[in-house]
């Protein structure tokens, strides 16, 4: 029975270790819909927020401020 584990060695030469740990800080992000999408990396990434959250600013430290929307009748 083969083992379930990926192939550690069949990775095309492509270093695993050069790709930036994910952060939410130090990124352009821009808010589509229910995705927040950085506009500042050279490789696309984005972030899910749920429905009814929006992005209203970054904070000094770089990350995305988030808010609930609230509907006032």
């Amino acid at each position: 029975m083969q083992s379930q584990q990926p192939n550690q060695e069949a990775s095309n030469g492509f270093d695993l270790n050069s790709i930036p740990k994910p952060e939410l800080s130090g990124h352009a992000w821009r808010q589509q819909g229910t995705m927040l999408i950085c506009q500042s990396c050279p490789f696309t990434h984005a972030s899910h927020l749920p429905v009814g959250y929006q992005l209203y600013g970054i904070d000094e430290r770089g990350y995305p401020l988030i808010r609930k929307v609230v509907v006032k009748d």
